[in-house]
């Protein structure tokens, strides 16, 4: 579905406009289709949905992402960056992580953020929350009361710190891949074989989702699960954390705090 606007008219800075002149029956046609859907097609389908300016599709399928509890973290939204508007959606898309994942924090919250919690405020609040653009990240952290692990969680809602963290990791990520290569190869190693260049594959993967999960197998296993569609058990997750843990130690850091 198109968005109902002419091309010729400013396009709605706010989700909470688009869906306002939305005829409500094709928004639930959107998400029933969605929700039929394999979470790996629906990771595929993100960056095209961007890219279409197809933003109540983009929002239904990262809300059903967030049913199903894969994090904002995980999901394909750089192409966001490249939109006028993408800090009004990726708000609106961690926001609605929190409000369905986060309901504790609705006791800590402060002043009208808690309204974020309440389906029925949740879009006018969303709004609110982000003000044009013009409320200080900082305050939105400290109103939704957000631990630095739920910050994590998001896409977007984060300290400062988490941000250089987040940026730190992606940055080294190249030289964890050579890491992890070149201690195969100091293992004896000429040529890696299809199985040995699966089993790099898997390390990188659950190289992307270590430090969310904190390092602990269970966590992580369940986040890699989700990231990749294919399981993994503690037990195997736990082997291959310390492998990473010994091969790429130099680039493990701390984000706990």
């Amino acid at each position: 579905m198109q968005n109902d606007h002419s091309g010729t008219l400013e396009l709605p800075q706010h989700i909470s406009d688009v869906y306002k002149v939305t005829n409500k029956s094709k928004i639930e046609k959107i998400k029933k289709i969605l929700a039929e859907q394999s979470t790996e097609k629906l990771l595929k389908l993100l960056p095209s949905l961007i890219k279409k300016d197809l933003r109540i599709e983009m929002i239904s399928a990262n809300q059903e992402l967030t049913k199903r509890g894969l994090p904002p973290c995980l999901r394909n939204l750089d192409e966001l960056s490249d939109k006028n508007y993408e800090h009004a959606d990726r708000q609106v898309i961690d926001l609605d992580w929190i409000a369905s994942r986060y309901e504790i924090n609705q006791r800590k919250a402060y002043g009208f953020f808690k309204r974020i919690f309440s389906p029925w405020a949740f879009i006018d609040t969303a709004k609110s929350i982000w003000n044009k653009d013009l409320r200080p990240m900082w305050k939105i952290v400290l109103g939704l009361a957000l631990t630095p692990k739920q910050q994590w969680l998001c896409h977007y809602i984060g300290s400062q710190k988490i941000k250089k963290q987040k940026l730190l990791l992606d940055k080294n990520r190249d030289e964890v891949i050579k890491a992890l290569r070149t201690a195969k190869y100091s293992r004896g190693l000429t040529i890696l074989s299809q199985e040995e260049r699966a089993s790099h594959d898997r390390l990188v993967s659950l190289w992307d989702v270590a430090h969310i999960g904190g390092w602990r197998p269970t966590a992580v296993a369940n986040l890699y699960n989700l990231k990749t569609g294919k399981t993994i058990t503690r037990q195997m997750c736990s082997k291959l954390l310390g492998k990473l843990n010994r091969d790429a130690w130099r680039f493990v850091l701390d984000v706990s705090h």
